[in-house]
């Protein structure tokens, strides 16, 4: 049987990164330090990297139905990334890219 996924729309404020790779790795780090690993791991916690923009400080993360609630809570918790003082906001979740990013398009 499939697992049912959600998508989750960030903004990272205050801190920027220029690479996809630094934002993935400061994200899991801090929600690791949160939720431990093994709660990532329970979580089916991913990052959408195609859809990261420095510019704007979006992100797109992925995670399960069942880790929803406990991956939502730590992002809002997050207030340091690799050092830096940020603040991460969850804008929208959906059950599909398209559906997140709505609301991006329109701006």
């Amino acid at each position: 049987m499939r697992r049912g996924q959600r998508y989750l729309l960030l903004r990272i404020e205050g801190a920027s990164f220029a690479d996809p790779g630094d934002a993935k790795r400061a994200l899991k780090a801090g929600l690791s330090s949160l939720v431990g690993a093994a709660g990532l791991g329970r979580a089916g916690y991913r990052f959408v990297r195609e859809k990261y923009s420095q510019e704007r400080g979006i992100a797109v993360v992925k995670t399960s139905i069942a880790g929803l609630l406990p991956v939502r809570a730590a992002l809002c918790l997050l207030s340091n990334l690799s050092g830096k003082r940020a603040k991460v906001d969850v804008l929208r979740v959906s059950g599909t890219i398209r559906g997140v990013l709505k609301e991006e398009a329109g701006k």
